[in-house]
């Protein structure tokens, strides 16, 4: 049962539950991860997503931001940004992202959620020491085995 249900059958639970299914379709939650590759720093947090049609709610999305010269691009990714996609289709689709203290930035995107503009809400946590312990990890995994077959 989707959580829009419940909180339907809550809300009216003589017949709340299809209203609230049906609004809850429009909504996602799930998480995020970011990476800045001019400063190799990794971000990762929640995300709640909001799509104004029926059973759009749900899926995926990845997106890219064109940042301007002098603009901090740690600034957009770290703590809470705001963004609007509008996918036409799975592999055209565009991304407007704003931060506070930044400027909106702006780039493309792919995504599952098509014919849509959805409008999400995340908060992002600094990552970069745990994501590159885990990389050195993996990097000192793949030579020892490397060294394996020499």
């Amino acid at each position: 049962m989707e959580l829009g249900a419940v909180v339907g059958e809550l809300i009216d639970p003589a017949g709340g539950g299809v209203a609230g299914a049906l609004i809850g379709s429009m909504v996602g939650v799930g998480g995020g991860i970011s990476y800045v590759p001019s400063t190799d720093n990794f971000y990762a947090g929640p995300v709640i997503t909001f799509a104004p049609q029926l059973f759009s709610g749900y899926g995926w999305n990845a997106s890219t931001a064109i940042v301007p010269s002098g603009t901090n691009p740690n600034s957009i990714a770290n703590g809470q940004s705001y963004s609007v996609t509008f996918q036409p289709t799975t592999f055209t689709g565009s991304t407007v992202t704003k931060s506070p203290g930044s400027p909106a930035v702006a780039g493309p995107s792919v995504g599952s959620r098509s014919r849509t503009t959805t409008f999400s809400a995340s908060y992002s946590f600094d990552i970069t020491p745990a994501a590159r312990a885990v990389r050195s990890a993996v990097q000192s995994a793949v030579s020892t085995v490397r060294g394996w077959f020499q």
